[in-house]
């Protein structure tokens, strides 16, 4: 009587052409799916930076009605030797990636409010200063001051590959006052004038942007938009997504 068993319970692995197929099917898998978790992590940083800078704007307003004083949105700008073409002592070459809230005193000199504290961007966000922010636009607003000609600038607690920000960093500002109004013109335009009936101004407003996404058009990309009213302070907030189609 032949006891050898069949063949197909031998067979205990894989032959190489099954192995070669399984790993067809993994690498499709991860083809679609990198790009995919890449796109949900960058709308998660952005959706977490544009409330960050929402949430400073709407405190520093309140800070202003509550204590009665002015109060200074500073904007900064330092460089990271992490993105290509950038040096912590060089600026004026970074991108924007920070806030702060700071109280005016009777004296006139400007200290960093009560309770607060320098915010950054998540690490793959900025606000778009070329394009799509005229609070930062240096054709809106001038431009930026250098915090090593400052005296009173703080230094920022940064560090990049053991590199320190320190007072490496230029900045730009806009003031709430006492009833919660702003400084700012009633329009923005360049060179500064304001003109509300001028159709060439503007409004008052800041976007942030993944910094893949920079100087692209804004109807291809994600974005968060904050618009400030000069007259009142409040905002309003816009986040849609790609095809313009709201979050």
């Amino acid at each position: 009587m032949n006891s050898t068993p069949p063949r197909s319970a031998l067979r205990t692995g894989f032959t190489l052409i099954e192995l070669l197929a399984v790993m067809a099917v993994i690498a499709v898998v991860i083809a679609f799916a990198v790009p995919a978790t890449n796109q949900i992590l960058r709308g998660s940083q952005l959706s977490q930076g544009g409330q960050m800078v929402g949430d400073q704007l709407a405190y520093a307003r309140q800070l202003a009605l509550t204590k009665n004083r002015t109060i200074e949105f500073r904007f900064y700008r330092f460089g990271d030797p992490e993105t290509p073409g950038e040096k912590i002592d060089e600026p004026e070459k970074g991108r924007w990636r920070g806030v702060q809230i700071f109280e005016l005193l009777e004296n006139g000199a400007a200290v960093p409010a009560s309770g607060t504290a320098f915010q950054r961007l998540p690490r793959m966000t900025i606000m778009d200063s070329k394009k799509y922010s005229t609070l930062l636009g240096e054709d809106f607003v001038g431009k930026p001051k250098k915090a090593q000609d400052d005296p009173t600038a703080p230094e920022l607690p940064i560090e990049i590959n053991g590199k320190k920000v320190g007072k490496k960093y230029e900045y730009t500002s806009f003031r709430y006052l006492p009833d919660g109004s702003t400084n700012l013109p009633a329009k923005a335009k360049k060179g500064g004038s304001g003109a509300a009936d001028d159709d060439e101004s503007d409004t008052w407003y800041v976007t942030v942007v993944s910094l893949s996404d920079e100087n692209k058009e804004l109807n291809g990309i994600n974005y968060a938009t904050v618009q400030i009213d000069p007259f009142t302070g409040s905002q309003k907030s816009f986040r849609p997504t790609i095809g313009g189609k709201p979050q």
